[in-house]
């Protein structure tokens, strides 16, 4: 059995919705269909929910509530992240999943990874396979030392990690490594819905 296997398999077992699609294109096609018309959605930053066209899909035929919208003030975009919580259909990624089907992210404001666990009806996650790693251990090395630094550095952070390219548990005020949290169990099962894609996704 690949990893991708086992992995699809631990993910169910533990009540995570799963399916495997080969490409991006068929991710999108897949998270349309899964999304009812008439529900309203929300969603966490995710490099992968962007590069797989599914963002801008979501804001094209759903209403949204978008954190990210450039027109409201710091203030107006923490309360849209607050009403998130009350959403249908919730879209973001996730840092790393386990051979044994956690999920496990690191967050800057706690908004992600709290809207994953508790508050919107349903979460769907899209994620490459590039995301699975053997266990909890591997998982947190993979978000510190490598797709921390990469997102620090894509964000324009000025933290020590960006220029050492490593964790260096920094006490910077724009450290975004603050919330650890990993989902062993799906509860109610089925609200989380993993597409694991078959390429590289993010970071």
């Amino acid at each position: 059995m690949s990893g991708l296997e086992k992995t699809v398999e631990a993910l169910r077992r533990n009540g995570f919705n799963c399916e495997v699609v080969e490409t991006r294109a068929v991710a999108l096609e897949r998270a349309e269909a899964l999304i009812p018309e008439g529900s309203l959605c929300s969603f966490g930053g995710s490099m992968s929910v962007a590069q797989t066209g599914i963002k801008d899909m979501v804001l094209a035929r759903y209403e949204t509530l978008n954190p990210y919208d450039t027109a409201l003030d710091e203030a107006g975009k923490l309360e849209v992240r607050r009403k998130a919580f009350s959403v249908d259909w919730y879209v973001t990624g996730t840092n790393s999943i386990t051979e044994d089907g956690t999920l496990v992210n690191l967050d800057a404001y706690g908004n992600r990874v709290a809207a994953q666990v508790f508050g919107p009806s349903n979460v769907l996650i899209v994620a490459g396979r590039n995301k699975i790693v053997p266990d909890l251990a591997a998982a947190q090395e993979r978000i510190r030392n490598r797709a921390a630094p990469a997102n620090n550095k894509r964000l324009g952070r000025n933290t020590p990690c960006v220029r050492t390219g490593k964790c260096e548990d920094c006490s910077s005020p724009e450290r975004i490594c603050n919330y650890l949290v990993v989902a062993y169990r799906c509860r109610p099962m089925g609200r989380i819905t993993l597409l694991l894609i078959n390429e590289q996704l993010g970071l």
